[in-house]
């Protein structure tokens, strides 16, 4: 089945994309022609920032419920009305000086408001997705609505197919104009050999001369992209968010911080950007990591639980950081990770100078790098090493999870060597029943490390002892025993590999097992 991207996939990356920009006001169009859209939210003519604010409030809350266009109009309109931006008035162009009549608020132009700032947000969201899925879908087929409203030059790139990291996607990637309603569609080589298609040919690329009616600046333009949509989306703002964050790590005032920080970043960024283009190592796995692994948990000492959950949660760069802000994680992770913790982890590993390895997570559609900024920071206070190359292979969602019992059956999978031998001390930004912890345990250990510890960011302290105990393990098999040799056939471990959270939450259910 081909995977057509339009407005009917989950919304998450959407959000996240349009929930990071900033506020910009202008006077026209032509005032960020550049990518500063991918970065900035603006409406020409929209000089009120208060106002600015509150539709950008408006649209994200749409995004978020799933509004409609009429709905959110008719809940817009009374509000622009009565602060006075509607019909035409007369302003100065803060440009020329001279006075225009302008027009501001419409129905039509709310509409246009509503469509470019949803498909931009949704391109942007998807462009993720699409990089997510390219280690077996690598190839995308431009697709033009193709009726009477289709305009020749999309008309034109109608079912030309090149691979996701072609340079025609950096230009070509839609919305390429006002009300484009073109989209792609992504292949596998399979679906694309079952279509009948195949790579299309290199062509040069047919520009045009675009002079900016505010700036007089001549800019040379890709035939058939509007003013301002020169720019793939998704790329334009993982660039952008990029630099913002190399910026972030340069201003740091401590230096050893400042290193590790601008170290770890080059990581996630070549990590990111794999051998050929921007491929994410999680897809770089064997068969063998498709399974989960669980080991036994010896002596495994009890987690070492940072903070309260609400730490965390009502930090206010929390959403970003969780959605893949990298230097919004690193500025949580310093304010959260207390000294007292980092102390238990160096009295826990003692001489053994352990890697520390944290659970690069996708939550839904979106990457979280707070783990990551936790090893940077400890890193850096420690000196110990920390591990980029092992990695989550496989999507849960288990940020979400309706209930134990599909965090227990949903594990998460990993990929990544280990050296043999080596310590290892495990971070993540939040202990639940300590599935992910269990799991990324046992991946290490079957690559022949020893796991010493673990430490979370936040969590509660009662599930802070994650081995299963003797007398749970023994209550669980009294009465759930017949079903164990089940359990491991289905699952991969027994019973003795449970977490003891997960074990208590069988134990505690009223639903049969």
């Amino acid at each position: 089945m081909r995977i057509a991207f339009g407005f009917d996939v989950p919304p998450q990356q959407a959000i996240n994309y349009f929930r990071a920009k900033g506020l910009k006001t202008s006077f026209s169009y032509a005032d960020m022609v550049a990518g500063e859209h991918s970065a900035s939210f603006t409406i020409a003519k929209m000089l009120d920032m208060d106002l600015l604010q509150d539709v950008y409030d408006s649209l994200l809350q749409a995004m978020v419920s799933g509004e409609s266009m009429q709905d959110w109009k008719k809940r817009l309109i009374p509000h622009l009305q009565a602060n006075g931006w509607w019909g035409k008035q007369e302003m100065v162009d803060p440009a020329t000086g001279k006075t225009i009549s302008a027009q501001l608020g419409s129905v039509r132009r709310l509409e246009l408001i509503f469509r470019t700032n949803m498909q931009s947000a949704y391109a942007a969201g998807q462009w993720q997705q699409i990089q997510a899925n390219k280690a077996t879908m690598p190839y995308l087929q431009y697709n033009a609505v193709d009726d009477l409203r289709t305009r020749d030059e999309h008309r034109a790139l109608d079912n030309k197919v090149y691979p996701v990291d072609h340079p025609f996607w950096r230009y070509y990637y839609p919305p390429n104009g006002w009300n484009c309603r073109c989209s792609v569609i992504q292949l596998s080589q399979k679906m694309l050999d079952d279509m009948g298609l195949s790579v299309s040919p290199d062509e040069d690329v047919e520009y045009k001369n675009w002079k900016n009616p505010r700036t007089g600046e001549t800019v040379k333009l890709p035939k058939g992209i509007d003013p301002g949509f020169q720019f793939n989306a998704g790329i334009q703002r993982a660039e952008h968010l990029q630099e913002l964050a190399r910026e972030k790590a340069r201003a740091i005032r401590d230096a050893e911080l400042r290193d590790a920080a601008e170290n770890g970043l080059a990581l996630v960024e070549r990590a990111v950007k794999g051998e050929k283009g921007i491929m994410p190592p999680a897809i770089r796995q064997t068969a063998d990591d498709m399974n989960p692994k669980r080991t036994d948990w010896g002596g495994f000492p009890n987690v070492i639980v940072n903070a309260a959950l609400k730490e965390a949660n009502n930090h206010p760069l929390y959403q970003k950081a969780k959605g893949g802000d990298i230097d919004a994680a690193l500025q949580l992770a310093q304010d959260v990770l207390t000294q007292e913790s980092i102390d238990k982890l160096v009295k826990l590993a003692g001489d053994k100078n352990p890697i520390l390895v944290s659970v690069h997570a996708e939550e839904a559609v979106s990457i979280n790098h707070i783990p990551l900024a936790m090893s940077i920071v400890i890193a850096s206070r420690t000196g110990w090493e920390f591990d980029t190359s092992i990695v989550q292979s496989k999507k849960v969602g288990r940020t979400s999870a309706p209930d134990g019992f599909y965090r227990i059956a949903v594990t998460p999978t990993f990929t990544g060597e280990f050296p043999k031998g080596r310590a290892a001390i495990i971070l993540d930004d939040t202990l639940t029943q300590g599935g992910t912890f269990a799991s990324m345990k046992g991946h290490i250990e079957s690559h022949g490390g020893v796991v010493i510890g673990a430490l979370a960011l936040t969590g509660k302290q009662y599930s802070s002892k994650i081995a299963i105990s003797a007398e749970t393990l023994t209550s669980l098999r009294e009465k759930y025993g017949q079903l164990e040799e089940w359990f491991k056939g289905y699952f991969g471990y027994g019973f003795s590999q449970l977490t003891e959270s997960e074990a208590r939450y069988i134990l505690g259910s009223k639903q049969d097992v």
